[in-house]
């Protein structure tokens, strides 16, 4: 029972920073989808949405297509447009800046601000705009995992090592047992496991 627990432990505390390396490549596929509905959109009437449109006009007609051919329930089959996921809208210009032919949509990433480094960086459909998700996908030698697992096992781990030396305190247990005992190699397993879970995981992508 107290194994099964621990198990838990780990992956309520390792679980978020596995999803975290995964958003850059969720923000990819989306603006793939919307670059698609865009397209759609261009079909239909000869250009693409302005800047001051946005992306609004993909789930309801701009005032300048009032009344012209535009399909029952937009071009997002959500019937909204979504944000990346950081939970940020996505940016849009059309004219693009980068895409001049076309226009710029990206994500401003982890920071929500231009430019960046990592999982701050700016990801978006001109050249060279996912290069920082390709480096984040294909670098195996970074420390991020291991620096963001010891936080997550301390995360846990730390507060039950606390309470261990709290019941010391209150006379529940022997000071040698919450220095040393139980509480003690919880929360160093916790650190330990957390560690090599964070590892181990960019490694089977």
């Amino acid at each position: 029972m107290r194994r099964s627990i621990i198990t838990g432990l780990v992956f309520l505390a390792v679980g978020p920073l596995l999803g975290a390396k995964s958003l850059p490549s969720a923000a990819r596929t989306q603006i793939i989808v919307l670059e698609g509905a865009l397209e759609a959109f261009r079909m239909d009437h000869g250009r693409y949405p302005t800047t001051e449109e946005g992306l609004a006009a993909l789930v309801e007609p701009p005032q300048a297509l009032k009344g012209t051919k535009y399909p029952a329930g937009g071009y997002l089959w959500s019937g909204r447009v979504p944000v990346d996921p950081w939970g940020m809208p996505f940016f849009y210009r059309s004219p693009g800046e980068r895409n001049p032919e076309r226009f710029d949509l990206g994500s401003l990433g982890a920071d929500g601000m231009r430019g960046g480094d990592g999982f701050a960086a700016d990801i978006g459909n001109w050249p060279g705009g996912y290069a920082a998700l390709e480096q984040i996908e294909g670098d195996e030698d970074t420390h991020f995992p291991f620096f963001m697992g010891m936080v997550a096992g301390g995360a846990v781990g730390v507060p039950i090592y606390l309470f261990g030396l709290l019941s010391a305190a209150l006379g529940r247990r022997s000071w040698r047992s919450a220095l040393v005992g139980p509480p003690f190699t919880t929360a160093l397993f916790l650190i330990f496991a957390c560690t090599l879970v964070a590892l181990w995981f960019p490694r089977i992508d």
